[in-house]
Protein backbone atom coordinates (compact mmCIF):
# COMPACT_ATOMS: atom_id res chain seq x y z
CA UNK A 1 0.00 0.00 0.00
CA UNK A 2 1.46 3.68 -0.61
CA UNK A 3 2.52 5.69 2.31
CA UNK A 4 -0.18 8.13 1.25
CA UNK A 5 -3.23 6.08 2.36
CA UNK A 6 -2.07 5.78 5.74
CA UNK A 7 -2.33 9.12 7.25
CA UNK A 8 -5.39 8.56 9.56
CA UNK A 9 -7.12 12.11 8.27
CA UNK A 10 -6.56 10.57 4.63
CA UNK A 11 -8.39 6.47 5.86
CA UNK A 12 -11.28 8.92 7.24
CA UNK A 13 -12.03 11.00 4.55
CA UNK A 14 -11.86 8.26 2.39
CA UNK A 15 -14.60 6.29 4.28
CA UNK A 16 -16.78 8.64 4.42
CA UNK A 17 -16.44 9.10 0.59
CA UNK A 18 -17.04 5.37 0.52
CA UNK A 19 -20.23 5.40 2.59
CA UNK A 20 -21.33 8.42 0.50
CA UNK A 21 -24.39 7.21 -1.76
CA UNK A 22 -24.91 9.67 -5.10
CA UNK A 23 -28.37 9.39 -7.35
CA UNK A 24 -27.03 10.76 -10.33
CA UNK A 25 -30.19 11.70 -12.70
CA UNK A 26 -29.47 12.24 -16.51
CA UNK A 27 -31.84 13.63 -18.74
CA UNK A 28 -33.13 12.70 -22.27
CA UNK A 29 -29.64 13.55 -23.48
CA UNK A 30 -27.97 10.91 -21.15
CA UNK A 31 -26.25 14.33 -19.79
CA UNK A 32 -26.16 14.51 -15.94
CA UNK A 33 -28.61 17.25 -14.72
CA UNK A 34 -28.05 16.52 -10.93
CA UNK A 35 -26.21 14.71 -8.36
CA UNK A 36 -27.57 14.31 -4.68
CA UNK A 37 -26.82 12.35 -1.65
CA UNK A 38 -29.40 9.84 -0.38
CA UNK A 39 -29.48 11.60 2.85
CA UNK A 40 -29.72 14.83 1.83
CA UNK A 41 -32.92 13.34 -0.46
CA UNK A 42 -33.74 11.73 3.14
CA UNK A 43 -33.28 14.82 5.28
CA UNK A 44 -35.61 16.50 2.78
CA UNK A 45 -38.63 14.57 3.10
CA UNK A 46 -37.98 13.95 6.43
CA UNK A 47 -38.52 18.06 6.71
CA UNK A 48 -41.39 17.95 4.61
CA UNK A 49 -43.27 15.37 6.43
CA UNK A 50 -42.46 17.16 9.73
CA UNK A 51 -43.95 20.23 8.03
CA UNK A 52 -47.08 18.58 6.58
CA UNK A 53 -47.27 16.20 10.29
CA UNK A 54 -47.47 19.65 11.91
CA UNK A 55 -50.04 21.37 9.56
CA UNK A 56 -52.11 18.62 10.10
CA UNK A 57 -52.10 18.13 13.75
CA UNK A 58 -52.90 22.24 13.94
CA UNK A 59 -55.67 21.25 11.70
CA UNK A 60 -57.22 18.95 13.91
CA UNK A 61 -56.67 20.84 16.72
CA UNK A 62 -58.38 23.94 15.15
CA UNK A 63 -61.53 21.47 14.36
CA UNK A 64 -61.35 20.11 18.15
CA UNK A 65 -61.74 24.00 18.85
CA UNK A 66 -64.27 24.57 16.75
CA UNK A 67 -66.18 21.74 17.45
CA UNK A 68 -66.18 22.56 21.38
CA UNK A 69 -67.68 25.66 20.47
CA UNK A 70 -70.38 24.84 18.40
CA UNK A 71 -71.48 21.99 21.06
CA UNK A 72 -71.55 24.74 24.10
CA UNK A 73 -73.23 27.31 21.39
CA UNK A 74 -75.67 24.04 20.65
CA UNK A 75 -76.17 23.70 24.48
CA UNK A 76 -76.87 27.54 25.05
CA UNK A 77 -79.70 27.71 22.41
CA UNK A 78 -81.09 24.92 23.65
CA UNK A 79 -81.42 25.97 26.77
CA UNK A 80 -82.59 29.28 26.07
CA UNK A 81 -85.54 27.77 24.02
CA UNK A 82 -86.77 25.13 26.62
CA UNK A 83 -86.55 28.60 29.07
CA UNK A 84 -88.69 29.99 26.45
CA UNK A 85 -91.19 26.69 26.37
CA UNK A 86 -91.20 26.79 29.80
CA UNK A 87 -92.76 30.39 30.54
CA UNK A 88 -94.73 30.44 27.42
CA UNK A 89 -96.59 27.43 29.08
CA UNK A 90 -96.93 29.07 32.05
CA UNK A 91 -98.24 32.38 30.81
CA UNK A 92 -100.86 29.97 28.96
CA UNK A 93 -102.05 28.30 31.39
CA UNK A 94 -102.40 31.36 33.43
CA UNK A 95 -104.35 32.94 30.46
CA UNK A 96 -106.84 29.28 30.24
CA UNK A 97 -106.78 27.50 33.42
CA UNK A 98 -109.68 25.64 32.33
CA UNK A 99 -108.24 24.47 28.81
CA UNK A 100 -105.08 23.56 30.17
CA UNK A 101 -106.22 21.28 32.64
CA UNK A 102 -108.58 19.87 29.85
CA UNK A 103 -105.76 19.18 27.56
CA UNK A 104 -103.20 17.67 30.46
CA UNK A 105 -106.03 15.09 31.46
CA UNK A 106 -106.47 14.51 27.78
CA UNK A 107 -103.19 13.59 27.29
CA UNK A 108 -103.08 11.69 30.14
CA UNK A 109 -105.94 9.67 28.54
CA UNK A 110 -104.40 9.06 25.15
CA UNK A 111 -100.89 7.79 26.69
CA UNK A 112 -102.62 5.31 29.49
CA UNK A 113 -104.43 4.03 26.18
CA UNK A 114 -101.36 4.17 24.10
CA UNK A 115 -99.21 2.58 27.54
CA UNK A 116 -101.79 0.26 27.91
CA UNK A 117 -102.13 -1.32 23.73
CA UNK A 118 -98.13 -1.60 23.81
CA UNK A 119 -98.63 -4.28 27.09
CA UNK A 120 -101.60 -6.01 25.12
CA UNK A 121 -99.14 -6.34 22.33
CA UNK A 122 -96.53 -7.70 24.33
CA UNK A 123 -98.42 -10.20 25.95
CA UNK A 124 -99.76 -11.42 22.80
Amino acid sequence: MPEKFNTPSVRSKRLSESKRITIKLRNEKGQESMAQSVLEQMGVQIDESARKASRAASAVADALEDGGETARRVAKQGSHAAAELLADTKKRVQRHPIEAIAAAFTAGIVAGAAIRWMKKQRQC
